[in-house]
């Protein structure tokens, strides 16, 4: 099932009061996308679960989506975890889809 994704585009902006570089958005942009869980790892009893998933979505996105983008899908938020990769397709060689690794945590 292809869903629409939000893809928001961050830059840093700042540190917090620990050092840790600060995000925000300064553009969202939709795309169509595909969603499949990779791994699924339970925490504190239960209480808490953290899950990788992998994103497939359109080469049109390319010079959007990197390594420092959130995505939103079906309303929950879902951060990347690297920079997406670039497949080509079998008999050509243009990019044919961009594939994302993101994570969501329920903690």
């Amino acid at each position: 099932m292809v869903d629409t994704v939000t893809i928001e585009v961050r830059q840093p902006t700042g540190t917090d009061e620990y050092g840790n570089v600060v995000y925000d958005t300064v553009d969202e942009v939709d795309a169509p996308g595909l969603l499949q869980s990779t791994a699924q790892t339970d925490l504190q009893d239960g209480r808490a679960a953290v899950g990788t998933f992998l994103l497939l979505l359109p080469v049109s996105v390319m010079d959007i989506a990197d390594a420092f983008s959130a995505y939103v899908i079906n309303g929950a938020r879902y951060e990347g975890d690297g920079q997406p990769a670039v497949y080509y397709g079998l008999h050509n060689t243009e990019p044919d889809h961009l594939e994302a690794t993101v994570v969501r945590s329920t903690a």
